[in-house]
């Protein structure tokens, strides 16, 4: 679909879907950079009362994290719409592939920014205390948001670690182009020792700076949900201690005292290392897929030649996360 006729459409879809959203005029579509997974575009637009702007979210054709639905992460905004938990408000899912030639949302556009952890602006330790406190704020607010009725994620309703192990277990058999023993070890590892034992809660799966916006010093919504699941929230804060991923946000110490707090979910650290394993098993996986899609015709997107590559690096932590997760389970033995 060309870009003028996309933009023609997606303008048809506005004025003729959503009439009660009062708009006049569709002005411009314009795709934002940025992002592996789905595509995002702001729709630029005239209201009764002046310029609006509308997000459309659509499924790409390929990439590392396929097969790809766009209706669960719409889902999840929709039970989440007067929580705690600040979302975008979803105006329209359409699953029919012909008319956008793939599932689409339309969704209310949430002003705010968004940080990366790297920013110069962090370089102020009060700054990062601030910013941390809300950070650890939000993510207990997820937590503790009641589960039932919640869509359940790709683990399946109540998602056991050991079901979390076996669903990736299952996903790198459908990418893996040449044997690695590494993985399957790591894979064994889990699921050995995957906690029996642990509370059920809404887990975000990619809980960092750059998936908040912030206005006024507060997080004014929480997005990218593609990959949350109703499991084990240390899951959450595991996320945070990968310093790739989080930089400095990391929920340990003092900020940890306060998730505790907020929650009443105490840091066992065996689920944390378990967990932060899990997490690097994710990364190993984004990077097999990657040079899967690739070799395979799923996509042209050359980017994710260096996500393929990168991956490759955090084998040696793997080793030593395998080390200590065994190790604690012996201790713990005797």
């Amino acid at each position: 679909m060309g870009e003028p006729y996309f933009t023609e459409r997606v303008r048809e879809v506005v004025l003729t879907r959503l009439p009660e959203l009062g708009v006049r005029e569709v002005v411009s579509v314009d795709r934002l950079s940025g992002g592996l997974s789905f595509e995002t575009y702001t729709v630029s637009t005239r209201m009764v009362d002046g310029p609006g702007r509308l997000i459309l979210r659509r499924e790409p054709t390929g990439g590392p994290l396929a097969p790809y639905d766009i209706g669960f992460e719409a889902e999840i905004y929709r039970s989440l719409a007067g929580s705690s938990v600040p979302v975008p408000e979803v105006y329209l899912h359409e699953p029919d592939t012909a008319v956008l030639d793939r599932p689409f949302v339309i969704a209310e556009f949430v002003p705010g920014e968004a940080f990366v952890h790297s920013s110069a602006r962090f370089d102020d330790a009060g700054m990062r205390e601030e910013v941390l406190g809300r950070f650890v704020e939000m993510l207990a607010r997820v937590h503790t948001v009641p589960v039932e009725g919640l869509p359940c994620g790709p683990g399946g309703v109540g998602t056991g670690a050991g079901d979390e192990v076996r669903h990736w277990r299952q996903r790198f058999a459908e990418v893996e182009l040449s044997p690695r023993p590494i993985i399957r070890r790591v894979l064994d590892v889990l699921e050995e020792h995957a906690p029996r034992d642990h509370p059920q809660a809404l887990v975000h799966g990619d809980f960092r700076l750059s998936n908040l916006l912030w206005r006024d010093g507060e997080i004014a919504c929480v997005l990218d949900w593609e990959r949350s699941f109703i499991g084990d929230p240390l899951a959450d804060v595991a996320f945070t201690r990968n310093k790739a991923l989080a930089g400095w946000c990391r929920i340990g110490g003092p900020a940890a005292e306060r998730y505790t707090e907020l929650t009443g979910y105490e840091i066992d650290p065996r689920r944390i290392l378990f967990w932060q394993l899990v997490e690097l098993v994710k990364v190993v996986y984004v990077g097999m897929a990657s040079a899967a899609s690739l070799a395979r015709g799923g996509t042209t997107d050359l980017r994710l030649l260096s996500v393929a590559n990168a991956s490759t690096a955090v084998e040696p932590a793997m080793v030593r996360l395998v080390d200590a997760l065994v190790s604690g389970a012996k201790e713990g033995a005797r």
